[in-house]
């Protein structure tokens, strides 16, 4: 919740070659803590020089590799998105170097998918595990070279320099990958004419329908039709077709225009091989390299089934660049929040990512295309900031919290009270101050008090899109009904309707129009179990806590909805 963090001026001296600045790989801790990061750096130093590569030793031959391009000054530009996982393959390659940040992206993602197979996996997890807890420990950035210096004696003490990893997982078994070697040769038949005429069918209507799927072929239409609209010749060019994929399925919206095409190429080399994508994108690269028109191709396509399944969400992931694995796994350990120099990226939980989804569907709706890769999802942020200004006021939150956040730009609190870092909370701080200075009138907010106005806020403003998306209710009581936990959304709604359970249970035996609505709810969201389950809960002794939480959500929104019309409820729905 909140805005994404500000970037900041957090680049260490020194030049390239080129004149840009670059990273100092030489951290200035407390006396101690340098001459106990220096010894454990020389042990795991020398452990990777003997041949003994365990996960701790890897890490330090890829800080060291960094140290030695900054000391011959030939570093990457490329280096200054490294992260912690980015240096054990560089340390396995060392003295090996990587052609370009592509290359090197891929390479760490395919070793990453070979030793998250093996008994290795729980090595790389408290791997990252312990960066991420001392990341947010120290309120260091993963990917500034201070945090990797701290890290090297937790590293021995968590024995993570005890296993060496076998020739199987070390980066030079990956000589015959697919990232390098490229599509396997393949003969082209010429295809039936009735596989052309779908082909044509299908160019003709791009444009016409929206798709609604996630299907490969429907993807593939919202790219055509996304680089015609910036005047790319997609229907003429076989080779736009691997472009126009990568820009409906994986592409993000801040993409590096002037560098798309090699990403694009670089995306689909780098696709697992187990993945049925693979298919698809071998079949359009190398159609293009055989110079087949676009129909051709397509009536190819035509010929695979993985062109008219759903692709995998993993084979969606931009995966093939420094920088780009750590938070991921972080978040696949239900590590909330990755802290880098540039962001804080936060985990979304399946309710916020359900929602973000819902409403790009609902804006492509209403265009009645897909959105173009330079339209925002939320075209006006000076209005978005005015409906939260709104909503916080609504809430009763003290209007130096507001000033702090809508004119100052602060972030906001965590719902738990706690800062994202020791800055945030400070800039916070120094924001309150300077509107009490400016309304000496005004008493200073008390944070718990404003915290909980806060938390029932966020609560509220959940339960409100419940009642708004049917869809996204039923989703949110599937996850409760399987006690999935950690979706922050679901655990502050659950504290605020758990406190008001007895009034909730009170209001709905004297009000039989919140009765009608509960159980309408309740078989709209959860069907008759959950109706069972409400009418079990509320015929219960009244100073009991007996209701589970999809029944209190059902409660709840019967309750805070309002007067239903007439027609709404079902009247022949029983009451309590």
């Amino acid at each position: 919740m909140g805005k994404g963090s500000r970037s900041r001026d957090q680049r260490r001296s020194g030049k390239r070659k080129d004149g840009k600045a670059k990273r100092g790989i030489a951290p200035k801790p407390s006396q101690d803590q340098e001459s106990e990061s220096q010894a454990a750096l020389n042990r795991l130093m020398r452990r990777s020089m003997e041949g003994r590569l365990s996960v701790a030793s890897a890490f330090a031959a890829g800080y060291g590799a960094v140290a030695w391009a900054q000391h011959e000054e030939d570093e990457p530009e490329w280096y200054d998105k490294l992260d912690p996982l980015d240096l054990l393959v560089l340390g396995d390659a060392f003295p090996q170097t990587f052609d370009d940040p592509f290359q090197f992206g891929n390479a760490r993602t395919a070793w990453l998918r070979r030793i998250l197979l093996s008994t290795h996996r729980r090595d790389i997890e408290a791997f990252v595990e312990l960066a991420a807890s001392l990341s947010s420990a120290r309120a260091i950035p993963i990917d500034n070279p201070k945090l990797w210096h701290l890290l090297m004696p937790r590293l021995e003490d968590a024995g993570l320099d005890r296993r060496a990893l076998p020739a199987s997982l070390r980066l030079r078994s990956l000589a015959e990958a697919r990232f390098l070697r490229g599509p396997a040769p393949a003969e082209f038949e010429a295809p039936p004419a009735k596989t052309l005429a779908m082909a044509g069918s299908y160019l003709s209507g791009i444009g016409v329908r929206h798709t609604a799927t996630e299907s490969c072929a429907d993807l593939l239409a919202d790219g055509v039709y996304l680089l015609e609209q910036v005047g790319l010749p997609v229907r003429t060019e076989p080779g736009m077709l691997l472009l126009a994929l990568y820009a409906a399925a994986a592409a993000s919206d801040d993409e590096p225009t002037e560098e798309i095409f090699e990403r694009a190429h670089a995306w689909a080399l780098g696709l697992d091989e187990a993945s049925s994508l693979v298919d698809v994108v071998d079949v359009i690269m190398l159609a293009a390299e055989r110079e087949l028109d676009v129909v051709t191709t397509i009536a190819h396509l035509f010929a695979l089934p993985a062109f008219g399944n759903t692709i995998d969400e993993k084979d969606k992931r931009w995966h093939s660049a420094p920088g780009t694995d750590f938070s991921r796994m972080a978040f696949d350990l239900a590590i909330p929040r990755v802290m880098t120099q540039e962001t804080m990226r936060v985990r979304l939980g399946p309710i916020a990512s359900y929602s973000l989804a819902a409403k790009m569907r609902k804006v492509e709706e209403d265009l009645g295309r897909p959105l173009l890769p330079d339209e925002p999802l939320f075209p006006d942020p000076d209005e978005a900031l005015k409906e939260w200004a709104n909503m916080l006021r609504s809430a009763g939150i003290h209007p130096a919290w507001i000033y702090a956040y809508c004119e100052a730009n602060c972030r906001l609190p965590k719902p738990d009270g706690s800062f994202y870092s020791p800055d945030d909370r400070a800039e916070w701080n120094d924001a309150i101050a300077a509107y009490l200075a400016n309304h000496p009138g005004v008493a200073a907010p008390k944070h718990k008090r404003e915290v909980a106005r806060f938390r029932s806020m966020l609560g509220m403003m959940t339960l409100a899109s419940f009642i708004q998306d049917p869809a996204l209710a039923t989703r949110a009581i599937e996850l409760l009904n399987n006690d999935i936990a950690g979706d922050p959304e679901l655990e502050l709604l659950g504290d605020l309707l758990a406190a008001a359970e007895s009034e909730l249970r009170s209001r709905f035996m004297g009000d039989a129009s919140m009765r009608l609505r509960a159980f309408a709810f309740a078989r709209s969201w959860g069907g008759e179990s959950l109706v069972e389950r409400l009418r079990g809960c509320v015929a219960s002794d009244p100073e009991s806590t007996l209701c589970d939480d999809s029944v209190l959500l059902t409660l709840g929104a019967a309750y805070y909805q309002g007067p239903l019309s007439a027609d709404a409820p079902d009247s022949s729905l029983p009451s309590a």
